[in-house]
């Protein structure tokens, strides 16, 4: 494949996916993660999901996920939920210490003084102020996992197969056309497809040989619904401006590996991994 044919395959993020990956990522702790390198960003984001909530342990906000699926499950987004069922959710946010009990609006909710319309409507502001802005989109399960943890793609590999694998058994992925999972004995590993990942960017875009290594950057394994059986390692690259340039705009490149053979899938500038049968695979760079 030509070097031309390939700058126009990889091209950096188009612009409303690129607006949409920054706002994601200063919508999370914008004060601790902006103006840092990745591998600082990803060592805050591993202490705040070992520590979030102080004493209420992370393993017990896996188990209050699976309630919190079951809920969604029956009754849909938080909108939708049942005054009863988002009052649970409140008493979880409480009880971690996310939010505080003796909030002038929350403690009327959790002792019943505020009941009916009023109480529906209170709950649901409480919960948008506690996600923050910029927020996008109903308050789910994940959104509320991305509001304690940061967004998905920044999750460990384990993080991501274990919600894959509750949210299917809630009943919540009927229609999801990728899920995570985990690598197997025998495939690629992550930093052999990272490697290949990086360097077939650099050839598709003229940069030097290792360029890419300087990025931050994160990964994902998944399989598509189409293809159960062809797992497919998901990285995306970015360098973040310097405190010199601050308004400076960020790199971002994004590309897939399959897992058993090697070959490069590409993403031709969507904010969504590409269909089976449209891929365009890469056995050579340049040429």
């Amino acid at each position: 494949m030509r070097v031309d044919e390939l700058k126009r395959a990889f091209p950096t993020m188009p612009g409303a996916c690129h607006d949409a990956m920054i706002a994601a990522v200063r919508g999370v702790r914008e004060e601790t993660i902006m103006r840092k390198k990745w591998t600082t960003a990803l060592a805050v984001a591993l202490v705040l999901m070992l520590l979030v909530g102080g004493a209420f342990a992370y393993s017990q906000w896996r188990d209050s996920a699976v309630q919190i699926a079951d809920i969604e499950a029956k009754s849909g987004y938080f909108h939708d939920w049942p005054l009863a069922e988002r009052i649970k959710l409140l008493q979880i946010l409480v009880d971690s210490g996310e939010i505080k009990a003796d909030d002038e609006r929350v403690a009327p909710l959790l002792s019943g003084q505020v009941t009916g319309e009023a109480a529906e409507n209170l709950s649901l502001r409480v919960m948008l102020d506690w996600m923050g802005t910029p927020f996008y989109g109903p308050v789910s399960l994940l959104s509320v996992l991305q509001r304690l943890w940061g967004p998905m793609g920044w999750w460990t590999l384990e993080d991501k197969a274990w919600y894959t694998q509750m949210a299917t058994e809630a009943g919540l992925l009927k229609d999801e056309e990728i899920r995570y999972t985990l690598p197997r004995e025998g495939e690629i590993t992550q930093d052999e497809a990272q490697i290949l990942a990086a360097r077939a960017i650099e050839g598709a875009n003229g940069l030097v040989s290792g360029t890419l290594d300087g990025f931050g950057s994160y990964a994902s394994f998944y399989v598509t619904k189409n293809a159960p059986d062809s797992p497919r390692w998901y990285f995306e690259f970015y360098l973040l401006p310097s405190d010199s340039e601050p308004e400076k705009e960020w790199e971002i490149y994004s590309v897939a590996v399959d897992a058993g053979t090697g070959d490069v899938i590409l993403d031709p500038g969507l904010c969504v991994l590409i269909p089976d049968g449209q891929m365009a695979v890469l056995s050579e760079i340049g040429g």
